[in-house]
């Protein structure tokens, strides 16, 4: 069985000015018994995940402290039809630039700011600072050439939604970074129309097949996937543990 350790994720570790690493435990993988425990090692925060249906890391991840703070649900979706999913309005498609890191980044802070995701989920991190994550994480989307984000402008030229993804060209997927959507635009078809356009640029790129990944808390955003053709590949927990000293948690 292989043998798994968390990893130093210096991002979070910046942001919350706490040390912070991750864990990812496949089916079949088990912790490194040899190493510090999750709760009581080097690190006063590990964000761990497993796949739903693993009992044992489930019962390993619990056993070490951890605390369920989100349902992570992949989607996935075949591409050989996506152009013909298109509405005539859909066209022309809208691509950003780094010229628009900054609208990106203010639209992705007021978009998360009410996250459902296990940042938001944790008391013990600062809502603020989870949401400038958020900000932070479009403005790296923005300005990185492996990333096509697709946008929606308002009549004053200002950004509304996105869509974005990453092309894996040996494996003909694209895979997608995030979503977001001002919330005076909800529900008025900006995310559908949206996700047509990043799938027929992700068929254009050479792209066979798209997958995604959505908070299942955020029913809304499951269901529009579905809506465009996407459906459920599988499910992953999340999982916070904090590190626990002689005198308590930390």
């Amino acid at each position: 069985m292989p043998i798994t350790a968390p990893v130093r994720s210096p991002l979070d570790a910046d942001r919350f000015a706490i040390e912070v690493a991750r864990l990812s435990l496949a089916p079949g993988d088990r912790l490194d018994l040899d190493a510090p425990p999750l709760d009581s090692g080097a690190y006063d925060l590990v964000i761990a995940r497993c796949a739903a249906d693993d009992g044992a890391n489930i019962a390993a991840l619990e056993a070490a402290g951890g605390r369920l703070m989100d349902v992570h649900v992949s989607f996935d979706r075949d591409l050989a039809d996506a152009d013909a999913d298109l509405d005539p309005d859909d066209e022309p498609i809208d691509v950003a630039t780094a010229a628009d890191a900054d609208a990106i980044s203010a639209l992705c802070r007021s978009a998360f700011a009410r996250s459902t995701g296990h940042y938001h989920a944790d008391p013990r991190l600062p809502a603020d600072r989870c949401t400038e994550l958020y900000a932070d994480w479009g403005r790296r989307l923005a300005i990185d050439p492996a990333v096509t984000v697709v946008v929606q402008r308002d009549a004053g030229g200002g950004i509304i939604g996105l869509a974005t993804f990453s092309l894996d060209e040996p494996a003909q997927q694209a895979t997608v970074a995030l979503d977001a959507v001002h919330e005076d635009h909800r529900g008025t078809g900006t995310f559908a129309r949206l996700g047509r356009q990043r799938l027929a640029l992700a068929r254009r790129a050479g792209a066979d097949r798209i997958v995604t990944a959505v908070h299942l808390q955020n029913v809304a955003s499951c269901r529009a996937n579905e809506r465009i053709g996407f459906r459920i590949a599988s499910a992953e927990l999340t999982f916070h543990i904090w590190r626990r000293t002689p005198e308590g948690e930390l």
